[in-house]
């Protein structure tokens, strides 16, 4: 059985109203293709219920293992919608 994981980083700034989602990195991501054995993958973050906040990582070249290290804030949100 093949694991595959994401690491994120999760953290709310009270005094910005500010959500900070940081996108570290995937492991052992399935191949998009098998005869090569790799993927194109990115992440996509979407804030539920309203659907507003959409963004998504950039795209790196054939790996399933991909590092990222990126930050994406949401302003504008209030602490108790999340919890």
């Amino acid at each position: 059985m093949m694991i595959n994981n994401i690491n994120v980083v999760v953290m709310y700034k009270h005094d910005k109203n500010a959500l900070i989602v940081s996108v570290v990195r995937c492991r052992d991501l399935p191949a998009k293709d098998p005869n090569l054995g790799s993927s194109d993958p990115y992440v996509k973050l979407q804030l539920l219920p309203d659907k507003q906040h959409k963004v998504k990582t950039r795209v790196l070249r054939k790996t399933r293992n991909p590092v990222y290290d990126e930050d994406f804030t949401f302003y504008s949100i209030g602490m108790y919608p999340i919890i």
